[in-house]
């Protein structure tokens, strides 16, 4: 009860029968969120003094447990992908066009908001699907660059003995500095530094959890009798450590005691980049959007009744010309998907928009798909049949027949193009520039 809108089983785990959080514990979660996968047990003991079997059981408690996950952050525009908010005010819109590309359509207070990651060249067909399919948005917003906040778990849980939104603000003041690539925004190119289809498992596996995306990786590759399996895991993870920042730690309760708020703060570059800057280690916000316009959307989950609050401190950072917030309790999710890995054209080696639904029927009916996470209600996976479903609220009738259609067409070239076999992992590794592999160099 000290710790107001924190997940009860995550203040358990970190007690770990004891009366308060321990140090040793929120100093390894730190360590995670401060630092780049792969997260190596026996590497964090050496520099942290916490015995491996603590480190393992901590890791336990907090999936099985405690039903935590850690997130990793990384940057979209490294792997080739920009960020598209579209907001419906008055409008609960259950299904959305280009349904492949939707990271979540979540109902608020005010209306339907849609994120999108998609390839920035089809930036203007994304525009025209939503004004043909659902009318033109309230607000079409693109965003430079987000950061998931990583705040300090010994800050927060071991130095102090409670906390609520007001308190953590005003902790905020003290938080210990961290390295600057964990919570700076990006102001770079588009570019992709994803190699081959093991890079987007690896990145799917961060997303799903981070602690264990190296284990998983490496775990795949053993399945595919590949030699040296856990030298080439750690290998192609260093091939995306330039697209990722650190992990969070998603210690916020589910419960109803607390909302999800959009804030959109309208204000110059300068102001938006020093709300973002403070909050990135303000323990009640997740996602913190820098937008195009030098704007900047903010994502807060917490108790109601701190809301308003909250409001009027963000307003007195600098000098904000309006904000605008759009609340939703958290059962107010439509839809929310990881990574869109079906999405990637391994043959062309980028992502592929107007054929990612010939690209997700074909996964689902060659293969299933590895990388399902069972009972997880955060991540998309449908059969065929419910696809094809979903496509057809979307899209319209007409559009599923030509993409059957063009199906056919599609997985004929693509058995002439790969010489009559069929494509796997073994073969998609092994082939490399050797034999003029479709994704270059082999691992």
């Amino acid at each position: 009860m000290k710790f107001i809108g924190i997940s009860p089983e995550f203040i358990k785990v970190l007690a770990s029968g004891n009366l308060k959080p321990q140090r040793r514990y929120a100093q390894v979660l730190d360590y995670v969120q401060y630092h780049n996968p792969p997260y190596m047990q026996a590497t964090m003991e050496k520099e942290l003094g916490v015995p491996q079997p603590s480190i393992s059981r901590l890791f336990s408690l907090l999936s099985e447990e405690a039903s935590i996950r850690t997130r990793l952050d990384f940057i979209y525009k490294m792997i080739g992908l920009i960020g598209v908010v579209a907001i419906y005010e008055g409008k609960w819109i259950n299904t959305a066009p280009a349904i492949d590309w939707i990271s979540s359509i979540n109902h608020t207070h005010r209306g339907t908001i849609i994120i999108y990651r998609i390839p920035p060249d089809n930036l203007k067909e994304l525009k025209l699907l939503l004004k043909y399919k659902l009318g033109k948005p309230t607000e079409l917003l693109i965003f430079e660059d987000f950061v998931l906040a990583k705040p300090s778990i010994e800050h927060y849980f071991v130095d102090n003995n409670e906390l609520d939104p007001i308190t953590a603000l005003k902790l905020n003041e003290y938080h210990p500095v961290i390295p600057d690539r964990y919570i700076s925004l990006y102001q770079g190119e588009v570019r992709n530094v994803i190699q081959d289809v093991i890079d987007l498992n690896i990145l799917l596996y961060g997303e799903i959890n981070s602690l264990y995306m190296h284990i998983r990786t490496w775990g795949i590759l053993s399945s595919e009798s590949i030699g040296r399996s856990r030298k080439k895991a750690v290998l192609h993870m260093s091939h995306v450590d330039p697209a990722m920042r650190g992990s969070r730690i998603m210690f916020l309760s589910k419960s109803e005691d607390n909302i999800l708020a959009y804030i959109r703060v309208k204000a110059s570059r300068e102001c938006s980049m020093n709300i973002l800057n403070i909050l990135s280690t303000y323990p009640y916000a997740t996602n913190l959007l820098l937008l195009e316009d030098g704007s900047a959307l903010i994502m807060l989950v917490m108790p109601s009744n701190y809301l308003t609050r909250i409001i009027p401190e963000i307003r007195n950072m600098c000098q904000v010309d309006s904000i605008d917030v759009y609340t939703q309790t958290l059962s107010g999710t439509v839809l929310r998907q990881y990574l869109p890995f079906r999405n990637y054209n391994h043959v062309k080696r980028r992502w592929d928009f107007w054929n990612a639904s010939i690209l997700t029927i074909m996964k689902i009916r060659t293969q299933k798909p590895r990388y399902r996470a069972e009972n997880d209600p955060f991540v998309m996976e449908w059969d065929e049949k419910k696809y094809i479903e979903e496509l057809r609220n979307s899209m319209g009738e007409e559009y599923v027949r030509k993409i059957l259609r063009e199906y056919e067409e599609f997985s004929y070239i693509e058995k002439i193009t790969n010489d009559k076999k069929k494509i796997n992992l073994r073969d998609i590794i092994q082939s490399g520039s050797k034999s003029g592999g479709p994704l270059g160099p082999s691992a």
